[in-house]
């Protein structure tokens, strides 16, 4: 009987050594691998800045003692108004001129009449009135200083300074 025990003890201590058995520890999910590092794509390179060539504004002359725009007058204030329609944030000051002969306050009249016809002219080719102011110097800005029909004809003029323009509106005046 003993023999029946000790088979019976080895029996149940193999049973309860096998269920007992330690198991080996688990194995460790591997990490992910980093994800790729992608770089962005290059901004597609900036276009080449829109370049507006200048565009200048013309003198205009007067006959003696008249402020009639006429001939080459007109095509001057023609090719000014077209441009002042082309860029229109520009603003301009018609500077009226005379020659030296009467008074002053005669050519000062004179020279505002004449900066006020071509205000008029432009504007009725339309431009804003808005964005042109008048002043006349009279005979105080010749341009020739000398006393003669050539240099008096010189100084009976419009002449246009830029007063403000917009960004890409390259507009340049007949005077700084």
């Amino acid at each position: 009987m003993m023999r029946k025990f000790v088979v019976a003890l080895f029996v149940v201590s193999m049973s309860v050594s096998v269920g007992c058995k330690k198991q080996p520890p688990p194995t460790p999910t591997p990490a992910p691998a980093p994800a790729p590092i992608l770089e962005a794509p290059a901004p597609p390179p900036a276009p080449p800045p829109v370049v507006v060539q200048p565009r200048a504004l013309e003198r205009v002359q007067f006959h003696f003692d008249s402020t009639a725009v006429t001939g080459g007058t007109t095509q001057a204030i023609t090719h000014n108004a077209e441009i002042l329609q082309e860029f229109p944030s520009t603003r301009v000051e018609v500077q009226g001129h005379a020659d030296e002969r009467g008074t002053t306050e005669y050519n000062l009249a004179l020279g505002q009449r004449r900066a006020e016809e071509v205000k008029e002219r432009v504007s009725r080719m339309g431009v804003s009135s808005s964005r042109l102011q008048t002043i006349s110097y009279g005979e105080e800005r010749p341009m020739a200083r000398t006393s003669s029909e050539d240099a008096w004809a010189q100084n009976r003029r419009a002449e246009f300074r830029v007063l403000a323009s917009g960004q890409n509106e390259p507009v340049e005046g007949t005077v700084p």
